[in-house]
């Protein structure tokens, strides 16, 4: 949770806002919401996995956008977040993983 208060300053340095609500926050989503109760641990487990490659293509594309505006500050943060998911990634497919 410590890296949204870090992207909300990040976003403050470059004179920018980030969503202000729940709603606003959907918007700009990239993971598709399940909205059905799935009760196979292997399932969910697919779907993290997806949805946390998602999130990392979205990381990656933010990162591209920052380097080409040159805010250093900001790529460093966003590697930083793309490092935790990419270890998040390989924690949950190793988790997966059947024997």
């Amino acid at each position: 949770f410590d890296s949204v208060d870090d992207l909300a300053e990040n976003l403050r340095f470059i004179d920018s806002y980030g969503p202000s609500s729940i709603a606003e926050l959907l918007k700009y989503s990239t993971v598709e919401e399940e909205t059905k109760v799935i009760s196979d641990c292997t399932l969910i487990m697919e779907y993290l996995i997806e949805a946390n490659e998602e999130v990392i293509n979205s990381l990656n594309a933010c990162f591209s956008e920052a380097e080409e505006q040159n805010e250093q500050g900001l790529v460093d943060l966003l590697g930083a977040r793309i490092a935790a998911h990419k270890k998040f990634g390989w924690m949950l497919k190793s988790t997966n993983k059947e024997e």
